[in-house]
């Protein structure tokens, strides 16, 4: 039974289908009233008309292509379901190593049961180095796929599936941006952001707009130069994510809470005034292999920046086959930068860190 068409579902074609008819137009008036009428018949500049003719198709051309190829190659899924990790020795341990009075986090164990139940497989896996995790220390766990949530994946509402490395959903190209599309989308942008440019620049420097233009191509060059900005904007901020190692969604998240930080402090005037980044990741200790850590992370932190040849390789090619959910928790693992794991061993180090599995440091326990 097909699904009912929403109001969300009319506005993701409403904005795709805006902006072909914005590039049929851009085409009819840059190639006709542009080239042929002003620059071949005014000018009589047969040689620059084809090349301008060429250089403007050939980009058009490239971004219809790769926004075919963003539609066709879709953003990927999970390629398995994941089982949960075996942690409920290390939750035990941590909490009796942690203090002999304290009684397990119920709400931890009955998350950790929760897991399991609704796994069909009884195997679990065992936990990696490090892992991303709530501040229980527990992993993000998907109730419609049935899987723990890695390679940085989440949920899509409009797939219905766990989509690894989720970007963000292109509002300009009408699909989900994922591991999978990701390439096609830089693509998108960079000959789409070329075409815009290349375009208003020769009319205004060529013609010399407001003296010897037509109704037609200024609307062209005004609504182009929009587009310009907006598009180089969405460029600028998705290469700043490919420097830093991030997805949008993360950037987002990030810019979010410092928005509500800001926000407090100015109505509540107390520069130190702070509100939780709700960011954690469980990692093996180092002085007992029985012991995990929770450590918080601030919002500088990030996790995944490996450099900017090794984010590029992890970004725009494939991930290796997997063959087993261990497969897919090693590899979630291997993303993590060394100098992140440094940064956060040298936090456990200064005891800014909690045992999983209960409230105290490792500093007040004697193993």
């Amino acid at each position: 039974m097909p699904r009912p068409i929403t109001k969300g579902r009319y506005f993701r074609v409403t904005i795709p289908t805006c902006l072909i008819l914005f590039m049929a137009y851009s085409e009819w008036a840059y190639s006709y009233r542009f080239c042929y009428e002003y620059v071949y018949k005014k000018s009589n500049a047969k040689h620059t008309m084809i090349a301008f003719l060429v250089i403007e198709n050939f980009c058009l051309l490239t971004t219809l292509t790769s926004w075919l190829l963003i539609l066709i190659v879709k953003p990927g899924k999970m390629p398995m379901q994941v089982p949960p990790y075996d942690l409920e020795r290390f939750v035990r341990y941590g909490s009796t190593v942690g203090n002999d009075s304290i009684n397990l986090d119920d709400d931890v164990m009955s998350s950790t049961s929760t897991m399991k139940s609704t796994y069909v497989n009884s195997k679990l896996l065992e936990p990696p180095e490090i892992f991303e995790c709530d501040k229980d220390g527990l992993p993000s766990w998907c109730h419609e796929c049935g899987s723990l949530k890695l390679l940085r994946s989440h949920h899509s509402s409009i797939t219905n599936e766990c989509i690894p490395m989720f970007d963000h959903y292109g509002t300009f190209v009408g699909s989900t941006i994922g591991k999978q599309n990701y390439p096609y989308f830089l693509i998108f942008l960079i000959s789409i952001e070329s075409l815009m440019c290349f375009t208003v620049i020769t009319v205004i420097v060529f013609s010399g707009i407001w003296n010897r233009l037509n109704a037609a191509l200024i609307v062209f060059v005004i609504f182009s130069g929009i587009m310009t900005i907006l598009t180089g904007h969405l460029l600028y901020t998705t290469f700043s994510d490919l420097l830093q190692g991030d997805t949008t969604i993360e950037r987002l998240q990030r810019l979010r809470v410092h928005r509500q930080q800001r926000k407090i402090r100015k109505s509540t005037h107390d520069p130190e005034e702070d509100i939780v980044y709700d960011a954690y990741v469980n990692i093996r200790h180092l002085e007992d292999k029985n012991l995990r850590a929770v450590v918080h992370l601030e919002l500088s932190d990030r996790p995944y920046n490996n450099g900017l040849k090794r984010n590029c390789q992890l970004w725009l090619t494939g991930f290796q086959s997997f063959t087993s959910p261990e497969e897919i928790a090693t590899f979630q693992s291997s993303m993590f930068s060394k100098e992140f794991k440094t940064h956060i061993y040298n936090k456990i180090e200064k005891n800014d860190y909690k045992i999983f599995g209960s409230g105290t440091k490792l500093e007040s326990v004697t193993l």
